[in-house]
């Protein structure tokens, strides 16, 4: 009977080892197996060693996956929050404006009523839509995991000119549905800087064509300017990263990335208007220092706009400070706003607030420490799209420098249709002498270039007219 055939192999400190035949080995019991026979097969490769894997217990895998569960949860959790307190005190001030114009015409609620009844309704509205902005972000990344989209998009990447470790954030992948809702809804933030700088502290009314228009080319103006770089938040923790530079842009382009800073510096107006407005229970004018600090505030961040080419870390932190501010003034005027509501319907009181001076220091702190909380998460998932905004940037630049040819172009166009339509029209009147169309002087001929010459002098003499005044 044939033997089955023995495998020789050389492990990776030299010597040698004999591993049977799998039917010898299936023939042969276990005790009897020598060492030899039991080493792994990956070890008998020639200059190969065999990595161990680590064995984790089932205990450490499932504290492992609480772990991960644990975060994700947290983070969605903070994330609903922070978009229904922002969406609550948006839709809050943009239909306080709306009623103000309404009620001109008497159509507007009663005032008892905005106070004590309308908060519920917004709020339902804002919850509606935080759940909706949510669910499709969640959609969009699992649609993004079905087609094989590495997630998340953070990628590491070697360029010349940087060390090999150099990781740079590229263009993200996340949706950010909430952030184009803001969109929507930015008029408000402009009727609170409006509020903020007037000297009442309230705007007071608007024309009703005004209004529209705010309400319409405000959140139009910021889907245009902004195209695909608007979304500025991620779904991870932001930090410890490096951005792309681009050291060959223009100067347009660094103007148009100015403008950009100064958007997000104009924040620092929003926690004045929430600050103010708690101090004094109404909202009232900014303080002198407020508004020169204000000022600065948009000067400085429109000058790191200007420098975020070549600094895109130090706009980083303007943009994470920027929204922190914002969304930790706007969740602080949203929860005071709920819990006027909520104490209105508990504590019947003829004034406002319905707390006094003992139940206010710690509604007061209370919600600080929860806006602060909210403020900070914004900053820490804030992430500025330097890629896509680039490319906008040299796609407006491009339009705006094509924009005098084709108006030229669309001129000239429409003043020669103009001109060949009064020449078909006025057949008749053609008897004149006017050079058509096809009088041009590439059409001159070598033999006949006196005449053709002579023809065109004359012709635009008839044109000219005899004062100088070019003919209709």
């Amino acid at each position: 009977m044939r033997q089955p055939p023995t495998i020789h192999g050389r492990l990776s400190d030299g010597s040698t080892a004999t591993t049977a035949h799998p039917a010898e080995r299936a023939a042969t019991s276990s005790p009897q197996l020598s060492a030899t026979t039991a080493t792994p097969r990956t070890a008998l490769l020639p200059g190969r060693t065999a990595a161990p894997r680590p064995q984790h217990s089932a205990a450490a895998r499932a504290c492992h996956a609480s772990y991960h569960f644990a975060g994700d949860a947290t983070y969605h959790i903070l994330d609903f929050i922070r978009v229904f307190f922002v969406l609550q005190s948006l839709t809050s001030r943009w239909l306080y404006q709306l009623f103000l114009e309404l009620d001109e015409y008497g159509w507007a609620p009663d005032k008892e009523i905005q106070k004590e009844y309308l908060g519920y309704p917004i709020a339902s509205v804002a919850l509606a839509f935080a759940i909706v902005f949510k669910v499709a972000n969640a959609a969009q990344q699992k649609w993004l995991a079905g087609r094989n989209i590495p997630l998340p998009d953070i990628e590491a990447s070697d360029s010349e000119g940087e060390d090999e470790d150099s990781t740079f954030v590229r263009e993200t992948k996340y949706l950010a549905a909430e952030d184009y809702g803001f969109a929507v809804f930015s008029s408000s933030m402009l009727y609170m800087i409006l509020d903020a700088i007037s000297q009442t502290g309230r705007m007071g009314k608007l024309p009703v064509g005004w209004f529209i228009t705010t309400t319409a080319l405000v959140p139009i103006t910021a889907f245009i300017l902004a195209k695909t770089a608007m979304p500025d938040t991620k779904n991870i923790i932001m930090g410890g990263n490096k951005f792309p530079t681009y050291p060959d842009a223009s100067r347009t382009e660094k103007l148009l990335d100015a403008g950009s800073g100064a958007v997000y510096g104009s924040s620092l107006l929003v926690i004045f208007w929430t600050i103010n407005r708690e101090l004094a229970n109404k909202t009232v004018p900014l303080e002198i220092w407020q508004g020169g600090v204000a000022a600065g505030a948009v000067i400085l961040s429109a000058i790191s706009g200007y420098h975020m080419v070549n600094h895109p870390k130090a706009f980083h932190g303007v943009v994470t400070l920027s929204k922190g501010i914002r969304d930790a003034s706007l969740a602080y005027a949203a929860l005071s706003g709920l819990a006027y509501q909520v104490l209105t319907q508990i504590a019947t009181c003829p004034h406002f607030p319905c707390w006094g001076a003992d139940e206010a220091p710690p509604l007061t702190t209370a919600f600080t420490m929860i806006s602060a909380f909210i403020g900070i998460f914004s900053a820490a998932t804030s992430l500025y799209r330097y890629d896509e905004k680039h490319q906008a940037n040299l796609e407006n630049i491009q339009t705006i420098r094509s924009a005098p040819g084709k108006i030229a172009a669309l001129c000239q166009r429409f003043g020669t249709f103009a001109r060949s339509k009064s020449y078909c029209d006025g057949s008749d009147d053609n008897h004149i002498g006017l050079p058509t169309l096809s009088d041009s002087e590439d059409e001159v001929t070598p033999s006949n270039s006196s005449n053709e010459n002579s023809t065109a002098s004359d012709a635009s003499s008839s044109e000219s007219g005899s004062d100088g005044v070019p003919l209709p």
